[in-house]
């Protein structure tokens, strides 16, 4: 998908080195310094197959894929041991905002590169400055992915074809990063979910084709209907100008069949047809039918293979068998598996590829930065976190003195804006004690009228039990 073309800030060296027209002078696409060749492995076509015709596969690809566009993409520096500082401040002012297009176009890519690393095993992250009518480059970026069928090279030149004709890219103005899942018999092959997959994809597919084909015989035509000429219909009404016996009986059968099927509340609908005859012939009467019968096996051999294909692909099979064995925190645990095992593990992919082929490169010399290796593009999926509800636990540990009040309303939704004051704390605390200890009311009324906000006078003495009679 094309994106509208945004404007890089370059009010910083870091800024200026990682806009498109300064990274593309400084591209590394192989070690000779020559266009990168773009392959295509045969198992390809068959993935995209799968991700076209099996809705179960689809489904997962796309939400990992989903996942992945809620994630945000920032740059920042790596601390002396070489771990992200995990924040987005430590780049220049206005660097993030406008990175790759901003988030709304970062949204877009990580998506749509979610889907390329599901299924191909790869895909690449195109740059390009946007275009006037002139077809003049203006200071505008555009950012999009492509996928391994859309961009090859031809005579030293990469050409672009998205299904609206065929382009050729200014490998001087265009940055091309290689993003990809590494083989591990290969690693500069593209590997995906789908190649350990493929025998369970074809069988859900050829199961899919066998009920198919069973329903599509039975749609082809009820069959053919044999009957003995000695047969007759008992038809209520018998027309002046009858026809021969075998005609009438058909045509009469005939309209008995679809007035039922046409109009469902007709009294043909409920009422059975009457045939008399021999009963010799009456035996003879029979279907023929073309259709082929369901297979009662079916069913739960496509059960299990999906069932196979959930525990095989790269994602929890309770996203595709459902949750319904699962209590609260067993669906927050395999939310929190679901993120750092497959969907931060493609945007770990996502980030080094940007850092190795572009970043790098891009800051080698640039002005302000003594290494340009500090520098990396890091990931934020913090929009993706979700925590259990712990309230009911919090109110239990408060009520055992074990936790503040402060974590008390930060675990129940609640803010240091909702804290009662401290006269309202006193004034609970008086009426618990007078719940408690009814006799100490007398002695607490006073203070407890301050705290209420009410003045009124008393008498000290008339306060003061009285004894009891003689």
């Amino acid at each position: 998908m094309g994106w509208w073309g945004t404007k890089p800030n370059v009010d910083s060296e870091v800024g200026k080195a990682t806009a498109v027209v300064a990274s593309a002078a400084k591209m590394r696409y192989d070690s000779s310094g020559s266009l990168r060749k773009v392959t295509k492995q045969q198992w390809q076509d068959e993935a995209w197959r799968h991700y076209e015709e099996c809705g179960e596969f689809a489904f997962l690809v796309d939400l990992i894929a989903k996942a992945m566009g809620r994630a945000r993409l920032y740059i920042t520096q790596v601390d002396d041991e070489g771990r992200p500082m995990e924040t987005p401040d430590q780049a220049p002012a206005g660097v993030n905002e406008t990175f790759l297009g901003g988030p709304s176009t970062q949204a877009e890519l990580l998506r749509d590169a979610g889907i390329q690393l599901g299924v191909p095993g790869e895909c690449y992250l195109i740059g390009e400055p946007e275009r006037d009518a002139e077809g003049k480059a203006t200071d505008r970026e555009r950012w999009f992915i492509a996928s391994v069928e859309e961009l090859t090279e031809r005579a030293g030149k990469y050409v672009l074809d998205q299904g609206d004709g065929a382009r050729g890219l200014e490998s001087d103005e265009t940055v091309i990063v290689r993003i990809w899942v590494p083989s591990p018999r290969k690693h500069a092959l593209p590997s995906s979910q789908v190649q350990s997959n493929r025998r369970v994809l074809r069988l859900i597919e050829r199961l899919t084709q066998y009920v198919q084909s069973q329903i599509d015989s039975r749609l082809a035509g009820a069959g053919i209907l044999l009957l003995p000429n000695e047969l007759s219909f008992v038809a209520p009404e018998q027309e002046e100008d009858a026809e021969d016996g075998v005609s009438s009986f058909l045509s009469t059968l005939t309209e008995a069949m679809t007035t039922a099927v046409k109009d469902r509340d007709s009294v043909a609908a409920l009422v059975p047809i009457v045939v008399q005859g021999p009963a010799e012939h009456l035996e003879k009467a029979r279907l023929l039918s073309f259709a082929t019968e369901l297979s009662s096996a079916v069913p739960a051999m496509l059960d299990g293979a999906i069932r196979r294909l959930a525990l095989g692909l790269d994602a929890p099979p309770e996203m595709l068998l459902g949750m319904t064995q699962a209590n609260h925190w067993g669906a927050w645990m395999t939310d929190e598996a679901t993120i750092k095992y497959h969907v931060e593990s493609k945007l770990e992919l996502f980030c080094a590829a940007l850092t190795e082929q572009m970043l790098w490169p891009a800051l080698e010399g640039a002005q302000g930065v003594a290494d340009p290796r500090r520098w990396i593009v890091w990931y934020d999926t913090s929009e993706l976190t979700q925590t259990p509800d712990k309230g009911a636990d919090a109110k239990d540990l408060y009520g055992l003195g074990e936790l503040s009040g402060d974590a008390l309303r930060r675990e129940t939704g609640f803010g240091d804006g909702d804290k009662p004051t401290e006269e309202e704390r006193e004034l609970r605390r008086l009426l618990e004690i007078i719940r408690t200890v009814p006799a100490a009311g007398p002695l607490l009324v006073t203070r407890l009228l301050e705290v209420a906000g009410v003045s009124v006078q008393l008498d000290p003495e008339a306060l003061k039990p009285q004894p009891a009679p003689a």
